[in-house]
This record gives C-alpha cells, structure tokens and sequence, in this order.
C-alpha cells in the first residue's frame, strides 16, 4: 500500500512516501526536527498512545508505516505487521539501542555499516572501544585543523587533562605541578637541530654554558646578587669528590680533604698529607707569583748535583733565600757552610747557635750596699735545657770603702760551672786572679780601695735540664756603697 502525506513545515515542504522502512527513514532525515514540525505531522497522522503488537495487518498497518503518539509526542515505524506480532520500532526520539534496527546507515550516508569501525574516517564523540583514528584528509601532505569553537574569539583544544593549546596566544600549556614529572619527555636521540630556545624560555642559548665548549671561551657567574657565590661541586652524592682544573685532573681541589693539589710532572699520587695546599713535581716544582716587572715565589731549581729550595722577588728569584742540602743561604746560594749571608746581619735580638751568641749590658748604674750577692742588672744570658756557653764579663767599678766588693754567678738547678775573675784590687794597677767552679758563691774580693777598679769574669757553664739564666751578681763587703757602672757587658757563646 502506498499513501501520501505533505505538510508545510517551518516554510519547508516535506513529503513522505510510506512503504518500505528505508524510504520512511529519508523522511526523518529530510524534515525538520522540532515540537512544532512533530505537532503538524501528527494532526496528520496520530494516534494517542503507542503503537501495540494488535496493530497488525488485519487492521491494514503496513511495512514501513509511521505511527505518531500525539500524547507523548513519539514516533514509531511499522517493521512488520504480521497478524497478533506486529512490530514496531521507536524512530524518534531515537533510542540508541534501535537505531541499528531502524535505520540502515547505508541508505543515510551512502557507508556500509562497517564503514564506522575502527581505523575508519569517522568519530564517535563517547569514544569507541579499541581507540579511534582521526585523519584530516586523504591528499597527500594533507592538515588535519582542531578547533576550539566555530566563534571568531577562540579558547582552549585539550589534550588530555593537563595540557591545552590556547588559540589565542598560540601557547601550548601544561598545567603539570612543580615538582612531579616532566610536561614534555623526548625518547628520540635525534637532535632537533633547529629548536630555537630564544622562543621556548625568552633566553639566548648563549646565557647557556655548553659542556663541549664553545668558541672565544664562556663565563659562568654564579649570581646575580651583590656578595653571591659561584659554588663548584664534584657530585650530587653524599661522599664527594676532586673538583679538577684540568683534563689531566693534577690540578685539583678535594671535598673530602679540603685540599688544593698542584702536581708537576711524574708527580706521585699516592701521596698523602693533611696540608692545605700539596705541590709536588720533579725539580723545577713550586709555586712563582708574578707581577708584570718581577716575580716571587717558592720554587725549586735543579742544579745538576743538588735540589735548591728557594724564596724570593726579582728576576731571576736573585735575593733570595735558598735552601740546599741542609745549608742556607741568604742573598746567595750557600756552597760550603750552613749558613752564608751575601751581606750585613743585623739583629735586635741575642743571636745564638753553635758559633753564635748572646750580649748584654747595664744601661745605667747598678749599686747595692748589702752583704748578700745580689743580682747586676742586664748581665745574664738566657740557657736552654743541656746547652754549653762560654760567657766574658767586663766591668768598671767603685767602692766607698778598702773593704772591697765581690762576685759571683748563678745558674739554673743542675748546671756546673768553670769560672774566673781578673780584678785590680787596691788599684786599677794591681792585680788578683781567682777561679771557682761554685755556684752563688762570692769569689775573692776585688777594688780593696775607697775608689774605682776594674774586674774580668769569664768561664764556661754546663747547663742541665732546667732552662733559666746565667747571672752575674755582686755585694759589699762589710759596708759602705759598690757601684757597677753603666756600660758593662756580657759576650756569650753557644758551645753546644
């Protein structure tokens, strides 16, 4: 049976031919889908409830027929009518377990069914199972455009949760937190030879330091900040270890020792010393600061037979100070004794050694009217534990009375002593000599005159463990005044 149906809908005529399902389904797609298209189809052909499987044949439904519920404003569409199993099929609204039941894809759109698998040119936008692939052409070198909205002010296409392209700006955005993984990972080991990181971070690649070295040389600073710091670190691990200067890696500082190392050639690793600074070469080794017109510096020399060690400026290292086998010598290099001095000496100080000494002398007049040896200041000479001194005393002297004045020496605990004294007695024209090998002992009496005399003490003290002094000392016999004057002396000399 065939009908014919025309209404004008929304100012467009639609006509549908009832018959088979498929030629009703190009009705569904042809006329316009609102409430008021719907009302004016069903005024047409209604019915005020759903279609029953009662609604057969027998009551001249047939294949393909629309059935319009007026009430509930539902399409349905006859499959088949045979008689008390008549079926009929919900068209619209669609439902989407029947469409593949109702309506063949074929007849819509001209594509099999199987046209709408995976891999296809078609996208479903609740997904599919197994992924879907989107091409946006099928030329060769074909675009495929992802556009945010049809609007001419455009938002945002994501990709995924965390990442978005922004129309507007032309940025790509990942939304990633500090601190997780990286929003952008790259597996290729090809280098993308014209990325261009002036436009990625806004910085130039030559605020960038290149491991491999770069041409004219590269500065590292390490702050920007007034009084920052530059911090150089062998590893990221706990147990560090050299931070090296050089490629040979024997200019170096080590993190565990807190060292700085300078090694010449045939330098021998293994070394080890708790120094702050280790230099260590084969002759010619040191260290030498130069300043343009001269220099200065440690440095060692080979001299053929010998290693000097030296200290000193100028050119040449000349005025200086050399060390070389067990001699020392100062503004020359010493060939014959331990110590050799290309000019003057001259000390402030006692100078002591085997074949050095020490001096004193009063600086005033020193007096004294006792009865007990009592000290002659600025006469002494100072004794290390176990050493051996020579020592020569010359003084000039007065005494108020004929009874004289005494000497004598003292010394620290353990010491002997060989001594002597050559004094004038009752002039400066007579003479008495006198030796002692007693400590804190007044010798005989010397200047037995009311006046002045001249006395010599000299000998040899054989200090033992305790260190002190060597001291000179004098009393008044009986009574009146003795009077060492100023400008007496001592001229020590170190034995052993």
């Amino acid at each position: 049976m065939t009908q014919a149906y025309t209404a004008n809908l929304k100012l467009k005529k639609v006509t549908w031919q009832g018959g088979s399902p498929d030629t009703g389904a190009d009705f569904l797609l042809d006329f316009n889908q609102d409430m008021d298209s719907i009302d004016a189809l069903f005024s047409a052909k209604g019915h005020t409830r759903a279609p029953t499987v009662s609604d057969d044949s027998s009551l001249g439904h047939y294949n393909g027929e629309p059935w319009c519920d007026t009430t509930n404003h539902i399409l349905y569409q006859a499959e088949s009518v045979g008689v008390g199993a008549a079926l009929w099929r919900q068209v619209w609204p669609t439902k989407g377990d029947d469409i593949a039941g109702n309506i063949n894809a074929t007849t819509l759109n001209g594509h099999a069914d199987t046209y709408f698998a995976i891999g296809t040119a078609v996208a479903l936008l609740n997904g599919r199972a197994g992924g879907q692939i989107l091409y946006g052409g099928t030329g060769s070198q074909d675009n495929l455009y992802l556009r945010s909205t049809f609007h001419a002010t455009k938002g945002l296409i994501y990709l995924g949760a965390s990442l978005y392209y922004n129309e507007t700006t032309g940025q790509l955005i990942s939304t990633l937190a500090d601190g997780g993984i990286s929003p952008l990972a790259v597996t290729s080991g090809v280098v993308v030879g014209n990325l261009n990181s002036d436009k990625i971070d806004g910085r130039h690649e030559t605020e960038f330091a290149l491991l491999a070295g770069r041409s004219g040389g590269q500065t590292i600073k390490g702050d920007i900040a007034s009084g920052g710091n530059l911090i150089l670190t062998s590893t990221a691990h706990a147990t560090k270890g050299n931070v090296c200067l050089d490629a040979a890696q024997t200019i170096y500082y080590n993190e565990v020792l807190r060292q700085f190392h300078f090694y010449g050639p045939n330098f021998n690793p293994a070394i080890n010393d708790t120094s702050a600074i280790i230099v260590e070469g084969t002759y010619g080794g040191g260290i030498l600061f130069h300043d343009g017109a001269g220099r200065c510096g440690v440095y060692s020399q080979d001299t053929g037979t010998t290693i000097v060690w030296g200290f000193g400026t100028g050119a040449g290292i000349t005025g200086s100070i050399y060390f070389q086998s067990s001699k020392l010598g100062i503004g020359r290099l010493p060939a014959t004794y331990a110590l050799e001095v290309g000019g003057d000496i001259y000390a402030t100080g006692n100078l002591r050694g085997t074949l050095l000494g020490g001096t004193g002398y009063c600086t005033g007049d020193v007096t004294t009217s006792g009865q007990t040896l009592t000290d002659v200041t600025g006469l002494a000479q100072v004794l290390a534990a176990n050493e051996v001194w020579a020592f020569d005393v010359n003084i000039d002297m007065n005494s108020t009375s004929s009874a004289g004045i005494q000497f004598g020496i003292t010394a620290p605990s353990g010491a002997t002593i060989e001594w002597s004294q050559d004094g004038s007695t009752t002039g400066v024209t007579a003479a008495n000599y006198a030796r002692s090998t007693a400590l804190a002992t007044a010798l005989t009496a010397v200047c037995t005159v009311a006046g002045d005399g001249i006395v010599r003490i000299k000998g040899t003290v054989f200090n033992g463990a305790t260190p002190g002094n060597l001291q000179i000392q004098f009393l008044k016999v009986t009574s009146g005044t003795a009077k060492v004057y100023k400008g007496a002396s001592i001229v020590s000399r170190k034995l052993a």
